[in-house]
């Protein structure tokens, strides 16, 4: 038990010894931040104190040299003077003279390397400065980059995807299309068909007709009747179904563009890709209805699915009506045979 409870307590203790070290290193980048405050600080006063003690030595050698050129002058007025200057002046002036001077030479060799002195450990000063200003901005510039680098991998990443999600949707496009040519064709076959029975119809009917065979009559009208209900309901089916694929079709037309469009946002080269598929797509008008027309068409971009579809909901009502009027014509061909086979 004691040893149970003694690895609790260090269990226990883990934590807070972790977290004290935590609080102690905080603690102590605090302090070394805050004395590098109070030393830049320092260094920014002892810069300026400099600054003025610069300037004023600058201003004290200049009074220099300008009484170092006031004696010149008066040393060489002294000499074009000659010996009225000699027997004016004692000599012991001219000593004091000259001693005054070297000595006001002396100081301004000792500013001039006092200044020279100062302005070195200034521009020392300022390079560090920079240094570290082009530092930290090197830094920032390295973090950004690596930002840059990051969000272009997850744009290459997201458009990879949604490569894929466009290559799927296009897949399932070319599947739609195929059934629709499919119900197309059956429709086609179903027209044809019904043609055959309406002229197979007319047949009967001309030669039940006149011939005292009533209930065979009755029984071929019956039989005409349900052929045309079996005829009705295979054009309702099939139109339902095409006006289906269609709708199904433009849907996912519809989502591709939305999602190319997503893409195209981050991405450029989707964009570029869009474009040249609307360029290198046929136009809609110029689409076959044969099979394999249908294929090669399907190759195509998505973006003639919608003409498409209105060209089939435009077209639809136009063909019935047309169909309508040969079959007229048909009937009325046949029936005129008849009344001319009957007067034979």
């Amino acid at each position: 038990q004691h040893c149970v409870a003694q690895q609790r307590a260090k269990k226990l203790a883990g934590p807070k010894q972790k977290n004290k070290k935590l609080i102690e290193s905080q603690e102590q980048e605090q302090i070394i931040v805050s004395e590098r405050n109070e030393a830049a600080e320092r260094s920014s006063e002892t810069l300026g104190d400099s600054e003025n003690r610069i300037s004023n030595d600058k201003e004290k050698i200049e009074a220099l040299e300008k009484q170092v050129n006031q004696l010149q002058d008066q040393i060489r007025k002294g000499q074009i003077s000659g010996s009225t200057f000699v027997h004016s002046r004692p000599d012991h002036d001219v000593h004091k003279l000259n001693s005054r001077l070297e000595a006001r030479d002396a100081e301004i060799e000792r500013l001039r390397r006092l200044l020279a002195e100062k302005t070195t450990r200034l521009e020392s000063q300022n390079s560090e400065d920079a240094l570290l200003a082009v530092d930290s901005e090197r830094a920032q510039l390295q973090t950004q980059i690596e930002k840059e680098r990051r969000t272009v991998i997850r744009y290459r990443k997201e458009r990879d995807e949604k490569r894929k999600e466009v290559a799927i949707a296009v897949a399932k496009l070319e599947s739609i299309r195929r059934e629709l040519e499919n119900v197309r064709q059956d429709l086609e076959s179903a027209e044809a068909r019904e043609i055959e029975l309406m002229v197979e119809v007319n047949r009967y009917r001309m030669q039940y007709k006149g011939k005292g065979k009533a209930k065979e009559f009755v029984h071929d009208a019956d039989k005409e009747q349900e052929l045309r209900k079996e005829i009705e309901t295979l054009k309702i089916v099939h139109a339902r179904a095409i006006i289906e694929k269609s709708n199904e079709l433009a849907a996912m037309h519809q989502k591709c563009l939305r999602r190319s469009r997503r893409a195209g946002k981050q991405d450029t080269e989707t964009q570029q890709q869009i474009s040249s598929e609307k360029q290198s797509e046929p136009t809609p008008g110029s689409e076959p209805r044969s099979s394999s027309s249908m294929t090669t068409a399907g190759k195509a971009s998505p973006q003639a699915a919608p003409s498409a579809t209105t060209q089939n909901h435009t077209s639809l009502p136009e063909a019935r009506r047309r169909r309508n009027v040969e079959l007229e014509r048909k009937r009325k061909q046949a029936e005129a045979l008849a009344m001319i086979r009957r007067r034979r």
